[in-house]
């Protein structure tokens, strides 16, 4: 049961109860996918990757769907990268078309060379930590550690920081003869701080006007 830190945003007129529980979260889950599927598209371009609205659509996912829904939402998207859709950030931007990657471009833009590709793609292990990232945020909202809007930010602050974790280890994996410092400040992390840190407020504030809708919607009411 999710604790309430925000209001209602969906008539209590709309009756859902009729439908079937797990049809309910499918519905959730590719209405999930696809809003991460455009944050991704959406990008301000910085080298070495542009900055997308990736980790927003994360964040609030976490607060709105629970640990378990927002851990399957986020896996979910990475399977249709892995079988080729053109659902991760790209060149292309919004104007991306999804069937465009193929399945081999898509396993080798999540797994590298585990799977025989001569490069791999550094970013990969920041968007494998977005399955965690995701699931912390909805278990601090489901335990009732983040009742409040401040709370929340703060667990979608923890949950943003442990994200650099799996992501630098597999730099540091792939890219061995780089430092950690120049890894950390330099490259994946430091010029991306501030981005970050708009975009975890703007999840906070989405979250916080529809997370009692999308419970209404789950029957969790």
């Amino acid at each position: 049961m999710f604790h309430s830190f925000g209001p209602a945003t969906l008539p209590r007129a709309i009756d859902v109860h009729g439908v079937p529980a797990i049809l309910r979260d499918l519905i959730l889950m590719a209405l999930g996918a696809g809003l991460l599927i455009l944050a991704s598209k959406i990008q301000i371009p910085l080298a070495p990757y542009p900055i997308t609205m990736q980790t927003a659509a994360v964040l609030f996912l976490g607060a709105t769907y629970g640990m378990r829904l927002s851990g399957m939402t986020v896996g979910f998207w990475i399977l249709l990268g892995v079988l080729g859709l053109n659902v991760f950030a790209d060149p292309g931007g919004i104007y991306a078309g999804l069937v465009t990657m193929g399945a081999e471009a898509g396993r080798n833009y999540m797994f590298g060379t585990f799977f025989g590709a001569q490069t791999a793609i550094l970013s990969a292990g920041f968007v494998w930590g977005f399955i965690p990232m995701a699931m912390i945020v909805g278990w601090a909202v489901q335990s009732g550690i983040a009742r409040s809007p401040f709370q929340l930010t703060l667990a979608m602050l923890v949950a943003n920081i442990l994200l650099y974790v799996p992501g630098l280890i597999w730099v540091d994996y792939f890219m061995a003869d780089m430092s950690f410092g120049w890894a950390f400040l330099g490259i994946f992390v430091g010029p991306y701080i501030l981005t970050d840190l708009l975009k975890l407020a703007f999840a906070q504030v989405l979250a916080h006007h529809t997370h009692q809708a999308i419970m209404r919607f789950r029957g969790d009411d």
